[in-house]
């Protein structure tokens, strides 16, 4: 073979490895309905679907978070709503133990059912959700009240990232919601109450009411706040839902094969190659070409 013949053979030869490269790589892409897999494919597009997919995965982690919040928030709105009916129980119990008509073994029954309110009252400071206290604040591996009422957690309100560049508080303060940090201290009321009626202290009785009626406001405003953040957290994730619709969307029309351009261009490439093959048969001598 001459020199301008082998030379002529390595230009065919390459045509024919790249119609077979080609033809590989869009029956790659119907079989598998991905135009872009590598940058090799289409470098731009590669970057594009890099950062949506980045994307997705923040909408991942929000999501997560998100149902971490409402899971907490919602534990958080159900123990402040019973917390309030053991303050209007108790409210109901002291109006009934000022009447005269009480005397002072019917007021020491009605203690002991103070108390049974009051240990009630602390479990729900101390609700526990996936081994976390819900009021302890960030010192959250401990119970928010130890059996005296007094706060073993601190100020800090956690926040969670529940949709890109939105962070909400996922739990209350256990000192604001139930102490003196709110303005009442809640289980202190209920011990002040439950002492005024083994001491058959009517007048102390009666006063127990202002304050009752004040850790019942304090309860209902901190029930009103978790109900608002589960607001915050279902409005989120409404947004989240469509941004990841909007993302997925066009990831598709980046990445995605178009099936009816591939099978046309599935359809060339086989054309081309049966093409550069003929090409190669016609100028190759026969015993060369048994050896490709």
């Amino acid at each position: 073979m001459r020199v301008s013949e082998q030379q002529l053979f390595g230009q065919l030869a390459r045509a024919v490895a790249a119609g077979w490269a080609r033809l590989a790589r869009v029956q790659r892409q119907v079989a598998t309905g991905v135009r872009v897999a590598s940058p090799a494919d289409d470098p731009v597009a590669a970057a594009r679907v890099g950062a949506l997919d980045e994307t997705l995965r923040r909408l991942d982690q929000a999501d997560a978070a998100a149902r971490s919040a409402t899971a907490s928030l919602e534990a958080s709105e159900a123990a402040l709503g019973e917390a309030n009916s053991l303050v209007i129980r108790a409210r109901e119990l002291a109006v009934q133990a000022a009447s005269e008509q009480y005397s002072a073994a019917d007021r020491a029954a009605v203690a002991d059912e103070v108390q049974a309110l009051r240990q009630q009252m602390l479990a729900l400071a101390n609700t526990e959700v996936g081994g976390s206290y819900l009021f302890a604040g960030a010192r959250n591996d401990q119970v928010a009240f130890d059996a005296a009422g007094n706060y073993q957690g601190d100020a800090n309100e956690p926040e969670l990232e529940v949709a890109p560049g939105l962070r909400v508080a996922v739990v209350l303060s256990g000192d604001r919601v139930f102490g003196a940090a709110g303005g009442t201290d809640v289980l202190a009321t209920l011990d002040n109450l439950q002492q005024a009626l083994n001491a058959d202290d009517t007048a102390a009785i009666q006063s127990s009411l202002d304050q009752l009626d004040a850790a019942g406001r304090q309860l209902v405003s901190a029930r009103a706040e978790a109900g608002a953040r589960l607001e915050l957290v279902a409005a989120a994730g409404g947004w989240c839902g469509r941004l990841r619709n909007g993302v997925l969307t066009d990831r598709g029309r980046v990445r995605d094969t178009d099936l009816a351009g591939a099978s046309m261009q599935l359809a060339l490439a086989q054309k081309a190659l049966e093409a550069a093959v003929a090409s190669v048969a016609k100028v190759v001598e026969p015993d060369l070409l048994g050896r490709l």
